[in-house]
């Protein structure tokens, strides 16, 4: 539907994290092994699923993604000021000219909103807050990129939930009416349900608002053509395959915003089983999982001498000051002695839980 390939990994990744040119070089393998890809090509507005069908296809793969942003519910977000973070990160990472003010308030807890933070202090936010209703523990965002956000300025606010957005009389947002909250009893998610706290009222001033509460895809796109179960595509779990033949999907608009790993592992199962439909194969073939290896018992495994301990090698990272300058990877990969050295430490198990996962590895 974009103009460049790679989906979330090019728009919604900062190039901090993933560097363009990085991206582009396996697009390019792609490209090289015969795929032809054609950009601005959007579902439901240049091309159609029975279109394509008609048009000579013989299965049709829909992996759309999860690029449309959940909306608060709030009185005031509708505000000019008042962005989503799927779509901020969007016009960032193409290169759009974006301003952000001074103070900036993001709304969520998860990596994007931590993305969405980090590059609010790449363009000149001074004062960076992510409001999150939960305690730190519950944050869904990886530990590692929450550790990179406070040392580059952000600062995390937790148990707080927004209520509404103030506005001014020209109908910008100038902040944002807070409640404090307590945790209570897990919910669905295995978390702790947010309560709010009566009479813990508060404001927080802000010049740009960034909603990162969560992302959903374009249903709207999708219900006149494919079975949709909750708002995400209906497929067979194990073969990714529709109620229609020849009809498959995968990524985040069948299991919801997840990771890159998962997304990836999901199109070559969605590719073996596209292959398994055109050559007339049962769609399961190949898709059993892999066999776990027979290990021997505990007493025919050779126990090695203790080696001494060598410090992990950790890659050069950019120093905050460097890394909030601007859009530039902040951490370098290991180069070849460090490489070798990291690779020749022992796995280091600890006290033995006959768990045999050393047999394993």
């Amino acid at each position: 539907a974009l103009g460049v390939a790679g989906g979330m990994l090019r728009t919604g990744i900062p190039g901090y994290r993933l560097p363009p040119e990085i991206l582009a070089h396996d697009v390019q393998g792609i490209r090289d092994l015969g795929v032809e890809i054609r950009l601005n090509q959007r579902l439901g507005r240049d091309i159609t699923v029975d279109g394509l069908r008609k048009s000579g296809f013989d299965a049709v793969l829909v992996a759309i993604g999860a690029h449309e942003s959940r909306k608060m519910e709030i009185p005031g977000e509708d505000a000019t000021n008042v962005l989503e973070a799927t779509g901020f990160l969007r016009e960032v990472n193409t290169g759009q000219p974006i301003r952000v003010g001074k103070r900036v308030a993001v709304v969520g807890g998860g990596n994007v909103a931590i993305d969405a933070a980090r590059a609010a202090r790449r363009l000149g936010g001074e004062q960076v807050t992510i409001l999150y209703r939960r305690s730190e523990a519950e944050m869904p965002a990886i530990r590692e990129e929450i550790d990179r956000a406070r040392e580059e300025g952000v600062r995390i606010q937790i148990l707080t939930a927004p209520a509404r957005i103030k506005t001014d009389d020209k109908g910008l947002a100038t902040g944002l009416e807070c409640i404090r909250m307590e945790l209570g009893e897990p919910d669905e998610s295995g978390r702790r349900r947010p309560i709010p706290v009566k009479g813990s009222e508060f404001f927080v001033e802000a010049d740009t608002i960034i909603s990162a509460i969560g992302q959903e895809t374009d249903s709207a796109a999708l219900a006149r053509e494919v079975p949709l179960r909750k708002g995400w595509i209906a497929t067979d779990a194990k073969t990714l395959a529709t109620a229609t033949p020849g009809l498959f999907a995968a990524g985040d608009a069948v299991a919801g915003p997840g990771t890159v790993t998962d997304s990836m592992a999901a199109g070559r199962r969605a590719a073996i089983s596209v292959d398994n439909f055109l050559a007339g194969r049962p769609l399961e073939t190949g898709q059993s999982d892999p066999t776990p290896p027979t290990l021997p018992p505990l007493s025919q495994v050779r126990i090695r001498p203790a080696r001494v301990k060598t410090p992990r090698q950790e890659p050069v990272r950019m120093s905050p000051a460097q890394a909030v300058a601007g859009f530039a990877e902040t951490d370098r990969v290991l180069d070849e002695m460090s490489a070798l050295a990291e690779s020749a430490r022992c796995l280091e198990c600890g006290l033995c839980s006959d768990c045999r996962q050393c047999e394993t590895v």
